[in-house]
Order: C-alpha cells, then sequence, then structure tokens
C-alpha cells in the first residue's frame, strides 16, 4: 500500500482534474477506445519510439478523447428518437408525481446497450443537455424560469447546476466538469429532472398540459410510436439488514402500521410495503444502537441511511427516507410532547427543499472556483505552508541529513515547526507528534521542492528561489492539496491503518462545516479531527470567526474541496483493497 496518495498515478491525475473516479480496467478500456482517433493522427501508444516527443503525443491524446467524448454523447437517427422518447416519459412521469414510474425508467437506461437501435446513458445526457442549451438560447417566446423538480440531493444538485450553465447555453460543453463533480448516474438524473423541470415550466407559460408540451418538445406519438421497443430493465435493488427488534419497536410498528392505513397519502403504494421499509429501519438503527423510538434517533438513522446509497440504491434509499418522514409525521400526530419531533420533520424537510447542506457547500465552492485567480493564489500564497518555503529552502541549503527514514531529525523539528508558527513540546519524538509538521515536510516532497534520499534532503528541480512570486497557481494549489490530504492521514506515514477520523467522516464533516454554515453541527469532532483542525488553522487555511467558529476563507474553499475529493478517494481505494 503507498504511504502518499500522490504515489498512485491514478489519484494524482484525478487531484490534477479536480475530481477522482477509480474504475480497474477504465484506463486500458479507454485507450483502446481511443487508439482508432489516435491511429488517425500517426500515433500508436503501444508502438511509441523512444524519442517521442511527449508534448505531441499528449496533445493528441487530449484531442482524441474530445472527439471520443463527443461521439459518446452524439445520437442521431432512431437512437436519438429513443433518446427522446426516454426524456419524455420521465417528464411525464416526475410531472405526475410518479417518482417510482421515474426512477425505474432512468434505471432502465443502460451504460452500453445491445443494439444500434438503444439509448444509451451518455445519449439520454447528450441529447437532454443540447436541448436544454437550444431553448433557453434560441427559443421563442424566451424560457420562462425553470426549477429542477423535487427529488433526491444528489440529483436535484446537478439539475441546478446544469440549469444554470443551460442559461448560457453551455450545458453540453460543461459536461466533463459535471461528471467531474458528480457521479455520472447523478449527471443523468440531473439532465433528465432538468429537461422535466423545462417541460413544465414550457407548459405553464403556454397554458398547455405536460404532455402536450412534452409531444411539442421532444418527440410526438406517431413518432414515439414506430420506435423499436427498448431494453434494459431496472435492477434489483438491495435491501437494508439490521439485529431484531425490540418488544417497545414492534408495539410502535403495529401503531405505525395502523396509522398509516387511515391516511389519505402515503409514500409507499400500500400500508403494508411502507410498514415493512419502517421495519427494516427500525432493524438498522437497533443494530447501531440507536433508539429509533426517540426523536433524537432520527438524525443518525438519516445518516445511516445515506451511507447505505451506493450498496442499497438510489431508489431503496428514497424509499426508506420518505418512509422515516411518514413515521415522523405520525409521532407528530399521536404525541402530545411534539417539539422534539418537529425538529426531526426539519432534518428530513433539509433533505429536499432544495437548500440542502450539500448544495450549499456546492455553492461556496462553486463561489470560490469563480473568484480571480489572483485572489485565490494570494489567499494560498499567505498560508504558512507558501511563505515559509523560503526559509525552509534556505534552512536546506546545499543539503541536510535527516533519519534513515527520510524524515526532520528530532533535534531540527523546533526550527522546522517554528517556520509555520508552532511551539514544539517535551514530547515531540518525531516529526509527526506535530501532524502539521509531518504534512508539510511531505507535501514539500511530493511538490519536488525537496527530494530525500541517502538520509540526506536537498533542494529539488521545484525549489526555484522559494518565493510564491515565482509559482504558478497549479504550484501554489498542489502544495495546498498535499499538505491537506496528508494531515488527514497523517497516520498512515507509520503504518498505522487508516486513521478512525478518515474513515467515520469526522474530518471531512468538520472541514465541510467549516466550508457553509448551512452544514449542521452534528457531533462533537475527535481529538484527531481537533488536531486536523488546529494544524490547518496554524497555518492559515482556516481562521476563526468573532464567534469562535473555524471556516476556510473563501478563496481557499475549492482547494480544501479538491483535497477532500483526493483523501476520499484513497480512503476508498485502501479500504476496499
Amino acid at each position: 500500500m503507498p504511504t502518499s496518495p500522490f504515489d498512485d498515478s491514478e489519484l494524482a491525475a484525478a487531484m490534477a482534474a479536480a475530481g477522482v473516479v477509480y474504475s480497474p480496467g477504465s484506463g486500458r478500456r479507454t485507450l483502446d477506445q481511443l487508439a482508432p482517433l489516435l491511429a488517425a493522427e500517426g500515433i500508436d501508444l503501444d508502438n511509441l519510439p523512444a524519442d517521442a516527443d511527449l508534448d505531441v503525443v499528449n496533445a493528441a491524446l487530449a484531442r482524441a478523447n474530445e472527439r471520443h467524448n463527443l461521439e459518446l454523447m452524439t445520437a442521431v437517427g432512431v437512437v436519438r428518437d429513443q433518446a427522446l422518447a426516454v426524456l419524455r416519459e420521465i417528464a411525464e412521469a416526475v410531472a405526475d408525481g410518479r417518482d417510482d414510474v421515474a426512477h425505474d425508467l432512468i434505471a432502465a437506461i443502460e451504460p452500453d446497450p445491445e443494439g444500434d437501435d438503444q439509448a444509451a446513458v451518455s445519449h439520454v445526457i447528450g441529447v437532454g443537455l443540447g436541448l436544454l442549451d437550444t431553448w433557453f438560447t434560441e427559443r421563442q417566446p424566451a424560457m420562462p424560469a425553470v426549477r429542477a423538480p423535487r427529488w433526491t440531493k444528489p440529483g436535484r444538485g446537478a439539475a441546478t447546476d446544469i440549469l444554470a450553465v443551460a442559461r448560457k447555453g453551455r450545458a453540453f460543453a460543461a459536461n466533463d466538469g459535471l461528471i467531474r463533480r458528480y457521479r455520472g448516474f447523478t449527471v443523468l438524473e440531473g439532465t433528465v429532472l432538468a429537461v422535466a423541470g423545462a417541460v413544465q415550466a414550457v407548459a405553464a407559460q403556454t397554458g398547455t398540459t405536460v404532455v402536450d408540451a412534452a409531444a411539442a418538445l421532444l418527440i410526438d406519438d406517431a413518432a414515439r410510436a414506430a420506435l423499436p421497443p427498448r431494453t434494459g430493465r431496472p435492477a434489483t435493488p438491495a435491501s437494508f439488514r439490521g439485529t431484531g427488534l425490540r418488544a417497545a419497536d414492534r408495539a410502535v410498528l403495529a401503531e405505525f402500521t395502523a396509522w398509516l392505513q387511515v391516511q389519505d397519502e402515503i409514500a409507499a403504494p400500500t400500508p403494508e410495503l411502507e410498514a415493512g421499509m419502517f421495519q427494516q429501519l427500525l432493524m438498522l438503527a437497533r443494530s447501531h444502537d440507536i433508539d429509533p423510538l426517540a426523536a433524537s434517533g432520527i438524525d443518525p438513522i438519516i445518516d445511516l441511511v445515506l451511507d447505505a446509497e451506493e450498496h442499497a440504491g438510489t431508489e431503496v434509499t428514497d424509499s426508506a427516507l420518505l418512509a422515516l418522514d411518514d413515521y415522523v409525521a405520525f409521532r407528530l400526530d399521536t404525541l402530545d410532547d411534539t417539539a422534539p419531533w418537529e425538529e426531526a420533520q426539519r432534518s428530513l424537510q433539509q433533505l429536499g427543499d432544495g437548500h440542502s447542506p450539500v448544495e450549499a457547500v456546492t455553492a461556496e465552492i462553486d463561489a470560490s472556483r469563480a473568484l480571480p485567480e489572483s485572489e485565490r493564489f494570494a489567499a494560498l500564497a499567505s498560508t504558512r505552508i507558501i511563505s515559509a518555503i523560503p526559509a525552509l529552502l534556505a534552512w536546506v541549503g546545499e543539503g541536510r541529513r535527516t533519519t534513515v527514514r527520510g524524515s526532520v531529525r528530532r533535534a531540527d523539528i523546533p526550527e522546522i515547526a517554528a517556520m509555520l508558527g508552532i511551539e514544539t513540546g517535551a514530547r515531540v519524538h518525531t516529526v509527526w507528534n506535530l501532524p502539521a509538521v509531518g504534512a508539510w515536510w511531505a507535501a514539500l516532497e511530493d511538490s519536488e521542492i525537496v527530494v530525500i534520499g541517502n538520509e540526506r534532503v536537498l533542494p529539488g528541480p521545484a525549489a526555484v528561489d522559494g518565493s510564491a512570486r515565482t509559482r504558478s497557481f497549479d504550484d501554489l494549489e498542489k502544495i495546498a492539496v498535499s499538505f491537506i490530504t496528508h494531515l488527514i492521514l497523517a497516520d498512515l506515514v507509520t503504518g498505522e491503518p487508516v486513521p478512525d477520523a478518515a474513515k467515520s467522516g469526522d474530518a471531512f464533516a468538520a472541514l465541510m462545516r467549516a466550508i457553509s454554515t448551512e452544514v449542521p453541527d452534528v457531533r462533537t469532532p475527535t481529538a484527531r479531527t481537533t488536531q486536523t483542525l488546529d494544524g490547518m488553522e496554524q497555518v492559515g487555511i482556516l481562521q476563526r470567526t468573532a464567534n469562535g467558529r473555524l471556516e476556510v476563507p473563501a478563496p481557499l474553499r475549492a482547494t480544501v474541496a479538491t483535497a477532500l475529493t483526493v483523501t476520499l478517494a484513497f480512503v476508498d481505494r485502501y479500504t476496499d483493497d
């Protein structure tokens, strides 16, 4: 296992792209698909000459990849009509409130369908994004205001972003960025939701039904009827697992079932189905020592459900949250003391009201990325991990001794720590007793500011004169991303397991709260996370507000988000292995 995430070439590339997607073997498959396009430029990656110009090869790869992506998203003929038909059916289902049908239709779209007359995921995304660009820039009368329909958080967040760029006619061009920010399936959800919202808005504007608007904007009944049958089947959703119920749980389950049977509207098709889902939630909660009968247990149950989404599937997750929402309504309807349950209801409403913490964080990150690069550069340059580089290089001189493992010698630790404004104590035996100092040392090596070997540290090829003005914004951001990643994963350098703070998401949650005030503070940080936050505050990546709250300065928020993406990918790969 690598001790640095930047020893892994895939993760280093992902960091440079500000997004991480790991799929074993996908790189080879992609290169195979690019081979004909590269061959047209006279390049064979499997037989490159020894004197090949890598700049020329990389430029050809970039052009080939762009053409490849365009081909994947461009649908013509019957495939385009299939994509239009899918978009219409989903738009009509969403407008009717038949979310279960819409989920099934989305799940049935295959990434690589059999037959040349079937629309793939990439085709539906490409057609949808292209239509949105056209509608917003060319349609007469002009498009009315469009809002993403109510949906799960990630899908609605993607739809909101897509509508924002579509208004400028740039949704299709923004696809690569959307894929980096969200998973491919979430971009598909966001695309069909944005189209559905646009169809509803046009129907309201023209005084027609959604069916008529969808027929006019997408595909009419005659053309749809002439299409060949679609293949693809929704995947069978997984279920949650847990331990047995207590007598009190069974009693509440019976009361909740009886309550469901007299309601005019419930989340599931039948009371029995919803009661079955709620029973699974009760068992899940008990298996994690959570009391599902107390209002204080609702937020932890929400976290468990959301954490299970990757394995259980979006449809199961949504059903679970809707059942939980009905359960809270049942408690409000039948208990005298409703105050704590009103708070629980607000937590659930926050998931789908369009103002979720995730969307708030995304908005802060987007706002940070939109700042002038000069402002972001200045913010990075003012942090101590950048401003102290000249002092570190002056200390290194023509070379210094290190420990056998290439770390700072114990006698030198106070001097190095002082460069970051960090005081050392009597019990500092290694540089990693001060994680911020150890993370800085590792980041400088990652960035080739210094090179370490044979128990010596020397100026690296990227040392220059050490000042920020001689470096690009990308240079400074890589140092900062490396520093944050090493700081969160500090235990790995000593061969310890991935720190609990990283595995539990404690450090991630704390930093998300530092990016946006809308992220709730639901737990007390562990000692390990507190040490991580202290280190980031000491070097200037975090700062305290007047009320004592830690926050990431606006120009640094996108950089911190990139670091969290890289760190999370490394943790996922390590724990999967």
